[in-house]
């Protein structure tokens, strides 16, 4: 009897709650922002990135186990509960992965010669690491969520930064103006990709947010810490700029705007007073567009040459064939509208860098029903409420929107862990507000 109250103890300390929202929370950190401080380790070695980077999939395996069995194992069903948001969620993925396992395993459609790397990312890095924060994310301590969001996303912009000094020795103007990635080198002289454009404007983008929001609604104030997040505003700035891609660089300019509404919102400003202020960002950013893009001829920013060019013409070079893998997608969708076509688009054999297109591509109406609804969920309901909410939510939901923003030109479904595991923390994070619904003990589930 007595040993099996010490295995009982036992497990009860290995499965504690404490223990559970911990690692939930470090398993959504390392996976949302974590990326460029793992990827560092094989640029600075100047080795495969293909290894280290399974190695990391592997312990993010493990942990999602991890948490998946002290959840199953609660005699509490309330720690086992999915909100319906969380079930539109794994709707999706499961019918995503029956078109998965049927390209890859029964028709032999691979992406980059390997099933395995496709296998590996959408299972491993996606799908059962979302499902393990969807059940053990209403653990997570709320004083700990910015805190660690803060520290990793720091960690994250100065890892790139101190890359590009590393092998530039310097950042100067020349360098800004350009489009920075970073390579690793392989056998025979040749390079690996190891973190491109896209996710150095990407992380740029999210701290550069993420500062100002502590900006202008942080409780915190003071001038060292206006000057911290002044600083961290800048770094961000570097990143977005160095990266030059476009997704991240309108997501940015389009969700300027929630921030300083809700700043004006908690100031409790008058109508006149806000319609003001917005009016003067969009002229703002009207005249830099029209008066002071023209003027950067000779050495201009790549960032904004890109956006220019977009916006011209439509692309961001002549050789980008991204309007082409649009419309093969949205092809592929009207052949087959209802169970959808293939994982990958047929014009290039890669995804069609627009993950709307590509739900509907690779599965139809039948998987673009749970996809939407859960987008409906998220921007009906969350966005008109998030006022409600504190301001690490109000966090969590503006790098959310972030990525659904990115995806319109960036991105695919199988190899992005970070929107998956956005949506999963957002759709099990237990916010304790009083409401106006009677009561003042109401723990309310996002969705």
């Amino acid at each position: 009897m007595s040993s099996i109250r010490v295995h009982k103890s036992f497990f009860n300390r290995l499965f504690s709650k404490t223990k559970l929202g911990r690692i939930a929370l470090l398993l959504s950190l390392f996976l949302i922002f974590g990326f460029p401080i793992t990827t560092a380790i094989p640029i600075l070695l100047q080795i495969p990135s293909t290894p280290v980077n399974i190695a990391f999939r592997f312990l993010y395996l493990l942990a999602s186990f991890y948490l998946i069995l002290g959840s199953t194992i609660s005699k509490n069903p309330r720690t086992r509960a999915i909100s319906l948001g969380g079930w539109f969620l794994i709707g999706f993925w499961l019918v995503y992965s029956i078109r998965l396992i049927h390209d890859v395993s029964f028709q032999g459609i691979v992406f980059k010669g390997s099933a395995f790397y496709t296998y590996s990312f959408a299972f491993g890095s996606c799908l059962i690491p979302m499902i393990a924060v969807l059940l053990t994310g209403k653990n997570i301590k709320h004083s700990y969520i910015l805190p660690g969001i803060t520290t990793i996303l720091l960690i994250s912009n100065l890892a790139i930064i101190f890359l590009v000094i590393f092998f530039a020795g310097t950042l100067s103007p020349e360098i800004l103006m350009a489009r920075v990635a970073l390579s690793t080198n392989l056998e025979e002289g040749a390079s690996e990709l190891a973190i491109n454009p896209i996710t150095i404007s990407l992380f740029g983008q999210l701290l550069a947010l993420l500062s100002l929001s502590k900006l202008l609604i942080s409780a915190k104030k003071g001038a060292f810490h206006t000057f911290m997040n002044i600083v961290l505003f800048m770094l961000g700035l570097a990143n977005l700029i160095l990266g030059a891609s476009r997704g991240p660089m309108l997501s940015f300019m389009v969700l300027v705007f929630p921030i300083v509404f809700y700043h004006l919102h908690e100031a409790k400003k008058t109508k006149l007073y806000i319609t003001k202020v917005l009016l003067f960002l969009l002229i703002l950013m009207s005249s830099i567009y029209y008066f002071v893009v023209p003027l950067i001829t000779s050495n201009k920013l790549a960032a904004i040459g890109r956006i220019q060019e977009m916006i011209e013409t439509g692309g961001t070079t002549k050789l980008d064939t991204r309007p082409l893998a649009w419309a093969g997608a949205w092809q592929q969708f009207l052949d087959r509208p209802i169970v959808g076509d293939c994982f990958l688009g047929r014009f290039d054999n890669f995804y069609p860098h627009n993950i709307y297109l590509e739900v509907l591509m690779s599965t139809g109406v039948l998987g673009g029903i749970f996809f939407f609804s859960f987008c409906v969920l998220f921007f009906g309901r969350y966005i008109m409420l998030y006022f409600k909410f504190d301001f690490p939510y109000f966090v969590v939901v503006l790098f959310t929107t972030s990525y659904f923003l990115s995806g319109l030109t960036s991105a695919s479904l199988f190899s992005n862990p970070k929107l998956w595991m956005l949506l999963g923390l957002t759709f099990s994070i237990i916010i304790k507000s009083k409401l106006s619904l009677g009561s003042n003990k109401i723990i309310h589930t996002i969705a």
